[in-house]
């Protein structure tokens, strides 16, 4: 079996530590994960959704474990015009075309890189942009 090189959304890290519909699909994706990289706001995004939720102590500490795999891709300033001219085409929240953009740029350089994501609307742009994605 191929180990998966993921670059991994919000919308696929939470269900790791909350119960909720995607965790049975994320937990699979994480178990067969060798390599797990994120644009480094995905902190933020999953901090937020912790405090959101007042997540309990084993939910922060479940980050805790899993914030460490993670090699974060920072995404300078003097980009953000590219990303802004992306999303003019991708439509998408501002925060899913950074993480998009961020996967993209990554995925240029690490060809078997794959997509880990359950949003919705970043799903229909991979698709149609033929990313790949993580099953």
């Amino acid at each position: 079996m191929t180990l998966l090189q993921g670059f991994w959304d919000t919308s696929a890290v939470v269900p790791l530590i909350f119960r909720e519909i995607h965790t049975p699909r994320a937990q699979a994706t994480y178990d067969q994960a060798e390599s797990f990289f994120a644009w480094d706001w995905l902190q933020v995004e999953v901090e937020a959704a912790l405090a959101r939720r007042q997540a309990q102590t084993k939910n922060w500490q479940a980050w805790e474990q899993i914030r460490p795999l993670f090699q974060w891709i920072h995404i300078p300033s003097p980009e953000w015009a590219e990303i802004r001219k992306q999303n003019r085409s991708w439509s998408l929240r501002p925060a899913d075309a950074a993480h998009l953009y961020a996967f993209t740029r990554l995925a240029s350089i690490r060809p078997s890189l794959q997509l880990v994501t359950f949003d919705q609307e970043q799903l229909a742009l991979a698709r149609r942009k033929h990313w790949t994605l993580a099953s």
